[in-house]
């Protein structure tokens, strides 16, 4: 069956770097038919993580280079890439305003939220994300939520 996923970074980390979550992650990846949209947001954001994880030595050049060409191969084959727009900054005001005085919410996870509102587009899309604070929102919005990090809370 075939089904509609929005993955924050915390989530989309895990395809190219083995951490907690990355098996449940993978398993989403691999089943033919599943949608898998990100936002251009995460594409930045994953950038940025291993760019930090070679800097630290976490990962080597090599691997550095090939978590990019994979991911770029992902984004044009396989990964729907949700535009940054107006539209999704104003959710994100939206969200920020309603949530951010009670829940912390952060800026950059109101822009994903913003633009996960957008792709709902009025099918279901289950939000997937190792944030439990960010999920609880994301609960209290109408999503389906998933912790790759502990699928049986989801």
């Amino acid at each position: 069956m075939s089904a509609r996923y929005y993955l924050d970074t915390s989530a989309l980390v895990k395809l190219y770097h083995q951490e907690a979550g990355t098996d449940q992650v993978e398993a989403l990846f691999s089943q033919a038919g599943h949608s898998l949209i990100i936002s251009e947001l995460a594409a930045v954001e994953l950038y940025s993580t291993v760019a930090r994880k070679l800097r630290t030595g976490e990962i080597t050049e090599e691997a550095f280079e090939e978590v990019c060409k994979n991911f770029d191969d992902d984004c044009k084959h396989r990964f729907v890439v949700a535009p940054l727009s107006t539209t999704v900054s104003d959710k994100a005001n939206e969200l920020l305003r309603k949530y951010g005085k009670v829940k912390a919410l952060r800026s950059l996870d109101a822009l994903h939220l913003g633009a996960c509102s957008i792709a709902r587009t009025g099918e279901p899309l289950i939000f997937v994300c190792s944030d439990n604070r960010l999920l609880e929102i994301a609960a209290l919005e109408g999503y389906a939520v998933l912790n790759p990090e502990d699928p049986q809370k989801s």
